[in-house]
């Protein structure tokens, strides 16, 4: 629903990434990687990870599904 109000929504993108990844969708997620990558070309995992810390746990677990996305 967050994506259908808003597109652009950056967390919920990351969200859908991450959960196409884990759920093995791969083409799904790399969809989603390039819509974020073509809105902002230098997005980083880290960055972005460090700007919302968090349970590191968590972090550590979403950040690894958004490399399994493809997200550098």
């Amino acid at each position: 629903k967050a994506l259908d109000q808003n597109p652009s929504f950056l967390p919920s993108q990351l969200l859908l990434a991450a959960s196409y990844a884990r759920l093995g969708q791969k083409e799904e997620a790399r969809w989603v990687v390039d819509e974020v990558l073509t809105r902002d070309p230098d997005f980083s995992v880290e960055t972005w990870i460090e700007r919302h810390p968090g349970n590191r746990a968590q972090g550590d677990r979403f950040m690894a599904d958004l490399r399994e996305a493809g997200f550098n």
